[in-house]
């Protein structure tokens, strides 16, 4: 993961950590959120000064292997993308109302 800086043009990392997984803005862009390689860990650099913020692990709820953070939806939730481990297929059918 790296930034670019428009005033130097030049990439930085955002943090000297390795092993970042789904990198994602905060709604302020202050923030870029990111899960570590190996664990449900969830942890946030700051953009200014690379300053790292330790969240936690992501509550996984049972019958999903993992979850970790996409995004935030309007209002400030967190979204979340969870694995199903009971790999049911599901069919869904969609026709568009006009």
């Amino acid at each position: 993961m790296s930034l670019f800086d428009t005033v130097t043009s030049k990439w930085r990392p955002p943090t000297l950590r390795q092993g970042t997984n789904y990198p994602f803005w905060s709604p302020d862009g202050a923030w870029v959120y990111f899960t570590n390689v190996g664990d449900s860990g969830l942890s946030r650099v700051r953009v200014s000064d690379g300053r790292v913020e330790e969240l936690g692990a992501i509550p996984v709820t049972p019958g999903y292997d993992e979850c970790s953070g996409r995004g935030f939806v309007p209002g400030g939730t967190m979204l979340l993308k969870c694995d199903d481990s009971r790999k049911d297929i599901f069919a869904l059918d969609y026709e568009e109302q006009k």
